[in-house]
């Protein structure tokens, strides 16, 4: 990951073998434009399909060609490029960073989404906090640490309106709470009641501007579930009372082992991406989205 100014943080270019827990291996190879590589060959001026989420999306724990994105690629062909705009760690935000300040026009933009997106789009307290320290400690006192100091401003919903946060203010410790348990009894309680904030509906109106963007630019928008949860399917409908398409389409990812890399990770495996990528070619064509199969030309 590399520092940005207005999503926080994106994909460092290049081809990357990663090992997770010391035993998953897989390569991924993120592009000059810090998106993953879809296998795209067609030319520059291609029509395009944006697809935004968090790791999920992204494909952590699967090599590139096993990404849902990298196959919905090989299904439409170069007639169109897939853009796999995933990265780990994001929530809703950033897709709504992007597009406004995007004077592209795609063919259409799909959004992964799972609950736990809504703890990120507000920086509930626990997720700035090992995000933030995740970082700087990481590399302590290095290259890395500064230029996250210097550069990084992660966006975030507060009440109800789009802000961002230097990569310093995401978490602050009270004063004495890593040595007293009365201090730390205090923040503890100080991030519950920050943490009861109604995340859920933080996270209805950046869709709602989502879409309310997408329309304005006349670019077919919807969302499609990565996870198979309660929570999840709630929100979903929540999102479809409001006007917005919708694709309940993951598999338990979660808690069903022939759907995620147990007992080693809990990421989508290779037959999840494919369930993903088979639904999408659906839901893309249910957008009003002009989408084949090259397997039929």
């Amino acid at each position: 990951m590399i520092p940005d100014s207005s999503l926080g943080l994106k994909l460092n270019p290049g081809t990357f073998k990663v090992t997770m827990n010391h035993v998953l291996e897989y390569k991924a190879t993120h592009l000059p434009d810090s998106t993953r590589t879809t296998g795209f060959r067609g030319p520059g001026s291609s029509p395009e399909i944006w697809v935004y989420g968090c790791s999920f999306t992204y494909g952590m724990g699967v090599n590139d060609e096993e990404t849902f994105a990298y196959r919905l690629q090989d299904e439409l062909g170069d007639s169109m490029r897939v853009v796999n705009k995933g990265v780990p760690g994001y929530g809703n935000v950033q897709a709504l960073v992007e597009l406004k300040k995007s004077t592209d026009k795609p063919l259409a933009v799909i959004l992964g989404y799972a609950a736990f997106h809504n703890e990120r789009n507000v920086m509930a307290p626990l997720y700035g906090m090992h995000l933030k320290y995740g970082f700087l400690e990481s590399d302590p006192g290095g290259d890395l640490q500064g230029q996250f100091l210097g550069k990084s401003r992660f966006p975030v919903v507060r009440d109800g309106e789009l802000t961002d946060l230097p990569i310093d203010d995401l978490y602050h410790h009270l004063p004495f709470s890593k040595s007293l348990a009365l201090m730390r009894a205090l923040q503890d309680i100080r991030d519950s009641n920050a943490s009861r904030i109604d995340m859920s509906q933080a996270t209805l109106s950046c869709i709602k501007e989502l879409h309310k963007e997408c329309k304005e630019k006349e670019i077919p928008f919807g969302v499609f579930s990565v996870v198979e949860d309660k929570k999840t399917r709630e929100t979903l409908e929540r999102f479809r009372e409001e006007g917005i398409p919708t694709a309940a389409i993951a598999p338990d990812v979660l808690s069903d082992s022939r759907y995620n890399n147990q007992p080693h990770d809990s990421h989508p495996n290779s037959l999840a991406h494919q369930i993903f990528s088979d639904s999408l070619l659906v839901f893309l064509q249910d957008l009003g989205t002009w989408v084949g199969s090259s397997r039929e030309k």
